[in-house]
Order: C-alpha cells, then sequence, then structure tokens
C-alpha cells in the first residue's frame, strides 16, 4: 500500500501542475485576445502578475513532479531511470521547452523584448501544452500498467 501511496504521487503532482498551467495559458491567452483587432475596444484585463506566478508555479511544480518520477522509477519501481521509455524522454523535452518559455517570459516581464517575443513565447508554450496531453496518455497508461489493471 505504502508503495501504491508514493507511486501516486508524482500524477498527483502532476495533475495539480497541469490545472495551473491551463489556467496560466488562458490567462496568457487574453493577453494575446486583448490586442487582436476585433476585440479592440473591449475592456479584456490581463492579469499579468497572476500570469507570472502561475507560470513560475507550474514550472516549480512540473521540474519537482518530473524529478520525483524519475526518483520513483528508480527507487521505489527498482528500474532503469529511463525504463518509462517515450513518456521519459517526452517528459525531458516537455521541461526544456517550458524553460524555454519561463525564459522569455522573464524577459517579457522585464520589457526587453523583440516585437515577436510575445507571439514566440505563446507559440513555444502552447507547443509545449500540446506535448504535455501527449503525456498524459503516456503517463496514464503507464500507470495502469504499473498498478496492475
Amino acid at each position: 500500500m505504502a508503495q501504491i501511496s508514493l507511486i501516486l504521487i508524482h500524477p498527483i503532482l502532476q495533475t495539480f501542475a497541469i490545472i495551473i498551467l491551463f489556467y496560466a495559458a488562458y490567462l496568457g491567452w487574453q493577453r494575446h485576445k486583448s490586442k487582436l483587432d476585433k476585440y479592440r475596444g473591449q475592456n479584456i484585463i490581463f492579469k499579468w502578475n497572476t500570469h507570472i506566478k502561475m507560470g513560475a508555479i507550474f514550472f516549480i511544480l512540473i521540474s519537482l513532479g518530473a524529478i520525483l518520477g524519475f526518483l520513483i522509477n528508480k527507487y521505489t519501481l527498482e528500474r532503469p531511470l529511463f525504463d518509462s521509455g517515450p513518456h521519459a524522454y517526452l517528459g525531458i523535452i516537455i521541461l526544456l521547452l517550458f524553460a524555454i518559455g519561463v525564459g522569455m517570459g522573464y524577459r517579457l516581464s522585464n520589457g526587453n523584448s523583440a516585437d515577436n517575443l510575445p507571439k514566440i513565447h505563446m507559440f513555444v508554450n502552447y507547443s509545449g501544452i500540446c506535448l504535455v496531453l501527449i503525456q498524459m496518455l503516456l503517463g496514464i497508461s503507464l500507470l495502469i500498467e504499473v498498478l496492475g489493471y
């Protein structure tokens, strides 16, 4: 029973991270929407500070969750680090994408950005979201396999 509890820490933490990710993405979309001509004149409020905080919390949680995933795989399941195959490799790619997105967000928050940086920031992060959706499916199939259902 204790082993199952340890195994579930990774997916539960990542689920919380993904919920925060979707909220941060929604806030970012509001910013993008406010810049589009067809929405001009509408009172769209961009919660800039909340967007930054949620992005930072998401990145911390997803990074912590990834580390825990590797540790649980290694020490609880007693498997090699990359034994989960595509799930592990895609996780590394996702972390790198979001690290780039966070870096661009940092530049944007300091006002040191090129004109296209907000769009590139959005593209990188939304690409990461697409990969996260695939990652969720891979993770669910792994969880089913590990728990033996």
